[in-house]
């Protein structure tokens, strides 16, 4: 018998790590179920995480999650919980922004960017979006005492 080239063994290891059981394994790649389970024990031998990684990912795996959405989604979680927000809230933000953009009739990714050109001009100008108004009326009036100031 040959032996199994290491892209092969790659592979083996790889499916094996997201979850895959040694006959779903040989079904996809067509190699011995022998062969699939004296390599997997190895690696796991080598690496006692190994076995680990594939009892989390089976179960991912049971419930349709890839493990790259749940890692993702450990990252989005931290990145929240680091803002000082609760999942909760962050729901809530996502649903309330999805359900405005809705209304105003624009692509949700649209009116998040338009938030972002709001907060960034609050902060380059330092003034509230919403003083504007006020800010130009207040302008304006100082703008005609002057004026009048100026003709007599």
């Amino acid at each position: 018998m040959r032996p199994i080239p290491d892209s092969i063994k790659s592979e083996i290891i790889k499916k094996f790590l997201e979850g895959c059981s040694i006959p779903e394994i040989h079904k996809e790649l067509d190699i011995s179920i022998g062969a699939i389970s004296a390599i997997t024990k190895e690696e796991c031998r080598k690496n006692e995480y190994y076995l680990y990684i594939h009892e989390i990912a089976k179960k991912f795996k049971s419930k349709n999650l890839e493990i790259s959405a749940v890692i993702s989604g450990v990252r989005l979680y931290n990145k929240i919980k680091k803002v000082g927000l609760t999942c909760s809230i962050f729901e809530n933000f996502l649903e309330a922004t999805n359900t405005e953009s809705y209304r105003l009739n624009k692509d949700h990714s649209e009116f998040l960017e338009d938030i972002k050109r709001i907060v960034r001009f609050e902060e380059l100008c330092r003034i509230k979006i919403w003083k504007i108004p006020v800010y130009m009326n207040d302008a304006i009036k100082r703008r005609n005492e002057l004026r009048r100031e100026k003709k007599n």
